[in-house]
């Protein structure tokens, strides 16, 4: 789930009604009491954001990786042969963020996430796969009992 901040447009005791911190964007929540005095129902919601992240981001309180990651690839596009230390570098220049080591790893890895999406098959690595993958990358050589590696001649 996405966490942003929203102010409070209305609150009673038999409405609420909340909407995104940024002017003019869409995502909006209205809840009233129907039957049961003590209950809310939802009566409307808009689900989709009209505004970026980047607005979103600019008036949170604190920003979680997940968000730095996602801001990070939409301002720069860059993913490939960045480090963590890049990415705490430009936050702190672009928006004045100071971030940990440990934050910006976490972001640069959902920003690979987000670029590239999950993997859809892994494997552990085990002697199985370990001989698959010598046999394939190089067919040439194979591993004997002893563990060295002898040559196979095509």
């Amino acid at each position: 789930m996405a966490r942003f901040t929203f102010k409070v447009y209305k609150s009673t005791t038999e409405l609420f009604v909340a909407k995104c911190v940024v002017n003019g964007c869409a995502w909006k929540l209205r809840a009233a009491v129907k039957n049961e005095p003590d209950c809310f129902w939802v009566t409307k919601y808009v689900k989709g954001h009209t505004c970026s992240i980047m607005d979103r981001v600019a008036h949170r309180r604190r920003a979680t990786p997940r968000y730095i990651g996602q801001l990070f690839v939409e301002r720069t596009g860059l993913i490939d042969g960045i480090v963590p230390r890049q990415i705490a570098d430009s936050m702190r220049i672009m928006f004045g963020l100071n971030l940990t080591y440990t934050t910006s790893y976490r972001a640069l890895k959902f920003a690979q996430v987000f670029v590239r999406g999950t993997p859809k098959y892994t494997t552990a690595p085990n002697a199985s796969n370990q001989n698959i993958l010598a046999r394939t990358v190089c067919p040439s050589l194979l591993r004997n009992k002893v563990g060295g590696l002898q040559g196979v001649p095509g």
